[in-house]
């Protein structure tokens, strides 16, 4: 289970560094007013593969964490701590998932850069909020 934790924790930083240049490589085909190309296809589609085994590797991690208690959601709901992990964390993922997901295939299919980049925008927010202690005092 440890190892669990430390390869789901690691793996955040590449997702953050893959989205980032994503996003940052989508601005300066934009600005260049250069066309989809095989680099930013390759980028999406390696920061959508490695999200979703970091997506794998959660869900065996949500449901063996003593973080989250899906026995009680009266008494997790209470507690700030708790909610997060057991709520509020793996909802932000899921939707953050589908969003890179989406932008992928709508990006690849129209041969354009425009849906992936807003929506790796939108997913890059949701995840940084949904780090633990990323953007909390």
């Amino acid at each position: 289970m440890s190892m669990l934790i430390h390869a789901h924790s690691g793996i955040r930083y590449l997702i953050i560094l893959l989205i980032a240049l994503t996003i940052a490589y989508g601005l300066y085909l934009i600005f260049t007013k250069k066309a989809y190309d095989s680099v930013f296809k390759k980028l999406t589609t390696l920061t959508m593969s490695i999200t979703h085994i970091q997506f794998i590797i959660g869900i065996v991690v949500y449901f063996m964490s003593p973080k989250v208690m899906l026995s009680d959601m009266s008494v997790a709901m209470k507690n700030p701590s708790i909610r997060f992990f057991t709520v509020e964390h793996a909802f932000m993922m899921v939707i953050a998932i589908v969003l890179l997901t989406i932008g992928h295939v709508r990006s690849k299919r129209s041969q354009k850069i425009t849906p992936a980049l807003s929506l790796f925008v939108f997913a890059f927010i949701l995840i940084l909020a949904a780090i633990p202690g990323f953007l909390r005092a």
